[in-house]
């Protein structure tokens, strides 16, 4: 096969040579050839999908139109229906290709394996639909575009409409459930801004989030920046209105359950906090690009009492591998490979008949068996 469109080509054919097609999926195939080879009539030079190409000079005359006419009556022919239903056949092609792209594959599979009974009216609709909702973009405010799928979407029969809301997956099902969120998130924000308190006590909850908010942590070290971020995120919870539902939640509960001098004292320790923070976070910054300077210098090591030290400081399970995480992405990709290499090399299987103690060893051979898995993966992936 010459080219990808002789390739393609072949595949519609073979396609189309099943007995077991649909008359959807029938339709949907003798429209994609068609569509294919009417859009290489009179394409510009140099596209290199065009059967007939146009000169610099040239224009779109009677003789194309004639060629693109010529392209519904071979295709006719070949397939053994008439030019009209090969030009049908192109709308509806276009129509399905619109869905699966708005509200996901499923639905345009379940049309053409006739699992939700559409008719070919039904899917132009359905496209119709799609077309307006990507005609708004991201322009619109969400609300209206939902609106607009929805009074769009009632044209439809029942079991259509039910097949597309059963889809998790689309575009429709997920502006449902943002707009459902946004109202929800909306109505807590609004009992937590008119929630009653003092002028005093909101100045002083706004420059405490100023102070959190002011300290920059890029460039501490991978633990302590996650220890850091943690503290300043639990302190901006209730010193800020937060966007996430939960936290709004918990924001709320915290209105209702402290007084406004319980309240206050609370902001007047986390400000105080944030305080000690931005000195920290400067000393700690300096150290951290110290010890780097050692390491390249060759003189920073690390003994058995530094490495335990550090693993007490770890206060949860799953601690371990966030930690791990932000070290390792923190490298090149070079020097995460490098990482990952020496890994293997500690754990080999050659190396286990070396260790006497038998916990040891199960417990290497399991770090083993999940790096050996983490690198298939990665080589699936690459």
């Amino acid at each position: 096969l010459p080219d990808r469109d002789a390739v393609v080509n072949w595949i519609i054919n073979n396609q189309l040579g099943r007995r077991n097609l649909t008359a959807e999926q029938a339709s949907y195939l003798r429209g994609k050839q068609f569509n294919r080879e009417k859009s290489s009539i009179g394409a510009p030079v140099g596209n290199r999908n065009a059967a007939k190409q146009l000169g610099q000079d040239d224009t779109i005359d009677s003789a194309d139109q004639n060629d693109r006419q010529s392209t519904a009556q071979r295709l006719a022919e070949e397939h053994g229906v008439s030019e009209r239903t090969i030009k049908r056949d192109g709308k509806y092609a276009q129509a399905v290709d619109k869905i699966s792209s708005t509200f996901g594959e499923p639905v345009k599979q379940g049309i053409l394996n006739r699992e939700v009974l559409a008719t070919k009216q039904d899917v132009q609709t359905l496209g119709k639909l799609a077309d307006e909702v990507s005609a708004t973009d991201d322009r619109p405010p969400l609300l209206r575009k939902a609106e607009k799928m929805q009074d769009l979407l009632d044209e439809l029969p029942d079991d259509v409409q039910e097949y597309i809301l059963d889809n998790n997956e689309n575009e429709f099902t997920l502006l449902q459930e943002a707009v459902r969120k946004g109202h929800k998130r909306e109505k807590l924000r609004s009992e937590i801004e008119v929630y009653p308190r003092s002028d005093r006590e909101i100045e002083f909850e706004k420059h405490a989030a100023e102070v959190w908010e002011s300290i920059d942590d890029k460039g501490l070290p991978p633990l302590e920046k996650f220890k850091f971020r943690g503290m300043r995120d639990e302190a901006l919870r209730v010193l800020t209105t937060p966007l996430r539902i939960p936290d709004l939640y918990a924001k709320r509960k915290w209105l209702k359950k402290n007084d406004e001098s319980e309240r206050m004292a609370w902001i007047a320790e986390s400000r105080e906090q944030g305080e000690y923070y931005v000195g920290w976070v400067q000393r700690t910054k300096q150290e951290w690009k110290q010890a780097k300077k050692d390491v390249k210098d060759g003189t920073f090591f690390l003994d058995d009492a530094d490495i335990g030290e550090s693993s007490t400081m770890i206060q949860k399970e799953d601690d371990y591998a966030l930690i791990l995480t932000h070290a390792v992405e923190s490298l090149p990709l070079r020097l995460q490979r490098k990482v990952f290499n020496d890994a293997l090399k500690r754990y080999h299987s050659d190396k286990l008949s070396d260790v006497d103690d038998e916990q040891e060893r199960q417990d290497c051979a399991e770090i083993l068996l999940s790096l050996l898995g983490a690198k298939d993966l990665w080589e699936v992936a690459s």
